[in-house]
This record gives C-alpha cells, structure tokens and sequence, in this order.
C-alpha cells in the first residue's frame, strides 16, 4: 500500500509505471522539464483582503476556579481584551456552580491576567485580576469582580504610568498587593488595594529597583513587610530581593552577606507548615530563607515544596491555567474538573460553552457534568491570519488564527468552520487524497505550547476532529511540517522561545497517520535542560522534504545538514555547512538553502543523494533582512521558502518579494509588500500569490500565467496536468485527431495524439 501511494502521488516514473503500457508503447519521460507558469507583465498590483478571521482573541484566556467560604466552587473562563491594539475589553464567563447561577460580564482593558496575576479574596468573597497583553500607551487595568452581584469593577488604570501586570498576592494584611510593568520608563512600581475601604485605598509603594522592569517578579507581603524577589532585565541579569514596610519607608536591598550574585530567585510554599520560603541559586548552589522581619532568614533545614495546585491555591486562593493548560489542575486542587473547548465564541457560533462538574462523576463528554451556555454578540474584530492553507477552488483557502475561516477571496466570503480554541498557531500544512490513509486532504496545525492538530476538514468538528497528537519529547515551539512519500509526517520543533533562563534544544519528531505510530530522531542525541544544560543543545532550524519525498533534510544551529532517509527513519549522513539554513527542494535532489547567519545572507544548491554541494554559499546579491527580520527564536517561527510553480523559490527580503533562480540562484525583485506580512503562499490555481501573517492578508491575483503548451496539456481543464489528463490522453493514443474521445488530445495540433504530445505533458507536469 505504502508503495503504491508512493507511485501514485510522486515519482512520474513509477507513475506511468503503474499506468502500464498502451497499444504496446510503454512511457518513460523525464521527471522534470520546462516551465508551465511564466510571470505576467505588467506586474498585478496587490489586493488587501478584508475580515478574513473575526472573532475575540483568545491566546490569553485564563480558565480559574477556587472555593469561597461557603465551600461553593465558582469558575471564570476568560476571552478577549488583547484583540488589536491591546485596549479592547476582556470578557468574564462567570459560573457559580452550586446554584447554576452564570453571567458574560464585560471587564477592564487587556486580556485576563495568567496565574500569578490574579487572587480570590476569600474575607470580602471578591475576585481580583489585572490586565495582560496591554497597550503601553493606552495602559493597563486593575479589576475587581463580585460573584454575588456577577459585576465587574475597574478600580485603576495605568494611562501614562504602567502597563501589562507582573505580579500579585493577597497579603496578610487582607490588602491586595500588585505589580505591573512601567509604562514611563522610570520602573516597575508595588500598588496597594484595600478592599476593605474601597478605591481611596489605591497605595503607590513607588519604584522598587528602577528604570528596569524586572522579568516575572515574585511577591510576598506579611503583616509588616513587602518583599519583592525579580530579575533584571539588563546584563548581567542576576536576582534582587527588595524590601519595603507596609505603610511608610523606603525600598532597601537585602544582603544576604556571602558577596554572591543570585542566578535564581523564587518564593516558594513548604508543605508542611504552608509558610512561603524564599529558594536562592548562586554559583555555590541552592539555598533556602524565610522572609520574615523584614529580612530573609537562612533555613539550616531541609523544606518539602508543595505541588503545584497546592501553590497557587496557597498564593492565590485559586487554580488557573491557560487556553492551552492543564486540565487536571482543577481536580488535584478541588476535586473538581472543567472543559473550555467551546468557550470561544465567534461570528459563526456565539456561544460560550463549558462544561463542568465533580471529579466523582465527570465522565466527559458522555455524562457526569453540567453545561453553561451564555451568548456573546460582539463586538468582533478583525484577528491575525497566522497560517494559510490553500484548497480545491479558484480562490479558496483556509485562514487559520484564533479560529478558522473557508474564505473565498474572489468575492471575500468565508464560511466559519467552528472552533476549539487554537493558539499562537505557527504552521499549517495540507496532505493531498492521495498521501492520506482517509483518502481525503487532511490537514495538520502546529503551535504552541507542544501543540499538533490532525484536521479532517471533510468531516464535521468535534471533540476529536482535530485530533491532539503529542510526541515523545516535549516542543513548545513545534513551527514546521512536511508529508514523505508513504504519507508519514515529520514534525520539527524547539523548546524554548525567548523563555529567559530557557536552554533550547530541537526535535525532529515522524508520525505515520495510517499505524498511529511515532517517535523521534534525535531524542537523548539533541538534548537540553531548563536549566542546567544537560547536553549540547542543539536546535533544529528548518526541514526540507526531498528526491520525491523519500529524504528529508534538516538544518540545525550547529551548521549541520543532516540527510535521513524518510522511508526507513535512519540518518544516512551530514554535510557541515557551518551555517544554519531554510531550505526547499526546486527540483529532484536540489534542495535551495538560504543561510541567516552573518551578514549579507548567502544562498546555495545542495545535493542530498550525495551529501555534496552543487552549488557553494554564495552572496545573495541584495540588501535588505531575507525573510522580513532579523534573525532570532521567535521570527525564524515564520522563515520558509516557498516554491513557486514556475520553479523558483520566492521569499520576502524586507517588505520586497524576491524570487531566486533555481540554477543560478539569482534574485528577482518582483514587488513590494504594501503592508506588514512575513509569509508568502501559492494558491490551488497556481497563478495567485497570497501574503499573510498579518491582520489583513493580501494577494496578487494572476502573478505568474500559464504557458500556452500548459493550457492546451490540461486536458480537463482543472488547471493542472497530472494523472487524471494522462488517464483521459491513454484513451486516445495514436487516434487521428477526427476519432478522439477527446479533441485536447492532440496537444499540438498535428492531427493525432502521439508520443510527441505526451512529451508536451510531461514537460508541463505539475502534481
């Protein structure tokens, strides 16, 4: 069967192969031959294509639950507030689920704060939560809600002062204790919120270690003393633990008297006695303090740290985790479970859904749960396409962000296909009929965190359509993916983004979605830690599928060109290019690299049969930032080539569209970008290139044109010339051109179908 799809979806010797012969004539043509797409002139000019996505974002939605004094859980799942320019509103789907009692609430600027950024007052019965992902400008909020009366109350903003929040906790005192980031560039400042009085409590404690901002500041307040412990976000990066009383003073730095800078420091919660601990990491290793009397005293002892939900329950009076979480969190910290997978609304189903129930009982989605059902009608906005996956029609594809859309760009119409939350998407990727054990086009979704979808799009959505498919080594960042020739997917990823203290390190991951089978190719070769490094932290740059899909060839950070034979996952070889590389194949076993590191980029033409270069690296030729941008963790999420039909890799060089040369490696300006996109694809037509990557995608329709011997060897006119042509072409061979079944038959014109017009064919072979 493997062999079978090979033959059937690739190699055009095989292919005709299995065709078998006609009235005694068997076929063999080259594999690759002439151009069918020539570039139109004069050059079109670019068309914006407007609400292809809309929706509420929902990459910050924070799911929260926690426990009042009268042992009822109560439940938020939040949406919005970061859809655009960082000061739309979040909104509050609120549950009581001992009474049912449910509200959408309308909230402060910004998107719910994450863990850490929250905390349940159990004295007064308020929640307290501050705004994330906000506009500097426009400034962040500080919110209080009520469950009693399902309100919310915005108690401060942060216009011209402060921003996204840092950190908060409840003190001891019964006050709220909060930080966000500065927005004036003087610091991060400690606020104060007394429930009890009300709004004229708002304390400012001033800047605690300015003009740095310190990186996820942790926050503990006693009954006397405010202790803040953050990193610097400056060189040399080191630890601080600051201190300031409750009421008046000033900030002081603790010495902690052994003249060592601290690589780590975090608040902590002891098991067994519930009190917070400081833990300190210096060169000489890891030690433990109790904050306390305004200081940090050294424990001789060994602590037992709590778990995780014991923590936050402990910190924060709550369990929270985000849109792409843990699930379980809520039954190791109340014996409780929820599911948000249809909590998101947007234009196409308004509802907001979750389910939600006593772990006792939750058998979901069959049974033991309850359901709130609330109806959001807006506002929508437009939301960033990130990944774009063109299919059969003129000028149809897939956009694909917070949700996804089958949007029509010839007359800018979408349908909504209904959606799980997905977020921060990366790559997308569509697997022909013909690769796939279902026998229709599937496509498969990877982003963050260690998230992959198999999407059958032929199929209604459900709880398992996607499917999550996970892998044996954690990728936070899985950002490329690719179908060999017996339909088997490879999967490249990284751990770390621009994680501070993060040691990244790659993965290469298969699946072969007919056994359900998978592994790795590096796991325990390219390994990391976080931290320590416990290997050499190697990180996977790009894939390149290869010779008819039977190799695939990997570029890593350590200037590697890895070759491994798809078809049997071993590693043939490696070719070191000193440089890493994104990659695609222009034709059969020339693979077109693009190398990022130093400056000008240089291009080159390798040979994976041989590991050899065809052509060396080579000047680019142009100025300008290949890809769109510096090089870095989080842009190279976005660098690919793309090869066009008309045989030329194409790639952004700033805001200009280049294509290169496949022999040469010349590059072509074609034009220039009108607006802010990164990614570049070719539509199911062949002539349209589309932008994205941006909130409003665009397209040059009819950038490249069919060559007149293309149009007349696409005999079904389905603009392609592949099989389906060759099967209709075989009932017509040496037939004189009045005795044709079909009249296209004869391709030039000589008056019978001839070995002459299947060279003209397979010279315009393109699927």
């Amino acid at each position: 069967m493997k062999m079978k799809k090979l033959g059937k979806m690739i190699n055009v010797f095989c292919l005709f192969g299995l065709l078998g012969m006609t009235n005694g004539h068997a076929f063999l043509f080259p594999a690759s031959a002439a151009t069918a797409y020539n570039l139109s002139s004069p050059i079109p000019s670019e068309a914006s294509l407007s609400h292809v996505i809309q929706g509420r974002q929902s990459y910050s939605g924070q799911h929260i639950m926690w426990r009042d004094n009268e042992g009822q859980i109560n439940i938020i799942n939040s949406f919005g507030g970061a859809d655009v320019a960082g000061n739309e509103k979040a909104y509050i789907h609120y549950i009581n689920t001992f009474t049912g009692t449910h509200a959408l609430v309308e909230g402060g600027a910004c998107s719910f704060g994450r863990q850490g950024k929250m905390a349940y007052d159990p004295i007064h019965n308020k929640f307290y939560w501050s705004g994330e992902y906000c506009n500097r400008t426009l400034g962040g909020s500080f919110n209080e809600f009520d469950p009693v009366t399902m309100t919310n109350t915005v108690i401060a903003t942060g216009v011209g002062q402060w921003w996204t929040a840092l950190s908060m906790v409840m003190g001891a005192d019964n006050k709220i204790y909060f930080i966000p980031m500065d927005a004036d560039g003087q610091g991060s400042h400690v606020f104060s919120y007394d429930p009890a009085i009300g709004a004229s409590s708002w304390t400012d404690y001033g800047v605690f270690y300015g003009p740095s901002n310190g990186i996820s500041p942790g926050l503990y307040v006693d009954s006397q003393y405010i202790y803040v412990a953050w990193q610097q976000n400056i060189a040399p990066n080191n630890y601080h633990l600051m201190i300031h009383s409750i009421g008046s003073g000033s900030w002081s730095e603790h010495d902690f008297g052994d003249g060592l800078s601290a690589t780590g420091l975090r608040f902590f919660i002891e098991r067994n006695t519930g009190k917070w601990y400081l833990n300190r990491t210096t060169s000489s290793g890891t030690t433990n303090y109790w904050p306390e009397n305004g200081g940090a005293n050294f424990i001789s002892g060994g602590v037992l740290s709590a778990n995780a939900a014991e923590e936050w329950v402990a910190k924060w009076n709550c369990a929270v985790t985000m849109g792409y979480g843990d699930y379980s969190v809520f039954n190791t910290a109340y014996d409780y479970d929820m599911n948000w997978d249809y909590a998101m609304p947007n234009p196409g189903n308004t509802e907001s859904k979750v389910y939600y129930g006593p772990h006792s009982s939750w058998n979901y989605p069959d049974s033991g749960f309850s359901t709130s059902t609330l109806d959001y009608t807006g506002p929508w906005y437009d939301l960033a396409v990130n990944t774009v996956v063109p299919h059969s029609g003129e000028s149809e594809f897939y956009g694909i962000g917070e949700s996804i859309t089958d949007y029509n760009y010839g007359n800018e119409t979408k349908d909504y296909v209904y959606m799980r939350n997905l977020p921060s998407v990366y790559h997308s990727m569509k697997v022909p009929a013909s690769a796939s054990p279902l026998n229709t086009e599937e496509v498969y979704i990877s982003g963050y965190a260690n998230q992959f979808w198999r999407w059958n799009p032929s199929e209604p959505w459900s709880t398992s359509n996607p499917k999550a498919l996970s892998f044996p080594e954690h990728m936070n960042y899985r950002v490329f993916a690719d179908y060999d020739a017996e339909g088997k997917i490879w999967l490249g990823g990284n751990m770390c983004g621009a994680t501070a203290g993060c040691v990244d390190y790659g993965s290469v991951a298969w699946y072969d979605p007919e056994t359900e089978q998978k592994g790795e190719m590096f796991q325990g070769v390219w390994t990391g830690g976080n931290p320590p490094a416990t290997g050499n932290g190697i990180k996977y740059t790009n894939l390149a599928m290869s010779n008819n899909r039977t190799k695939v060839v990997v570029s890593s950070n350590d200037g590697k060109l890895t070759v491994i034979n798809a078809l049997t996952k071993t590693i043939e070889g490696t070719y070191n290019l000193g440089k890493k590389a994104f990659m695609v194949e222009v034709d059969n076993d020339r693979v077109l690299g693009i190398t990022k590191d130093g400056d000008p980029s240089q291009a080159f033409l390798f040979r994976p049969s041989t590991r050899t270069m065809i052509t060396s690296p080579q000047a680019i030729g142009v100025s300008g930032q290949t890809f769109g941008s510096a090089d870095g963790s989080s842009a190279r999420r976005v660098f690919k080539l793309e090869k066009g039909p008309d045989g030329y890799a194409w790639l952004f060089v700033d805001k200009k569209i280049y294509r290169v040369h496949p022999t040469t490696l010349a590059f072509e300006h074609i034009a220039t970008d009108s607006g802010d996109s990164n990614k570049l694809i070719w539509a199911e037509n062949k002539k349209d290139l589309l932008l994205y990557g941006r909130v409003s995608p665009s397209v040059f329709s009819n950038l490249l044109t069919p060559s007149i011997e293309y149009l007349f060897a696409d005999l079904n006119n389905d603009d392609s010339v592949n099989a389906t042509d060759f099967n209709i072409f075989k009932l017509d061979f040496q037939k004189l051109a009045a005795s044709l079944t079909n009249p296209k038959s004869d391709i030039d014109g000589d008056g019978q179908a001839t070995v002459k017009d299947v060279g003209i064919m397979m010279s315009n072979w393109n699927n």
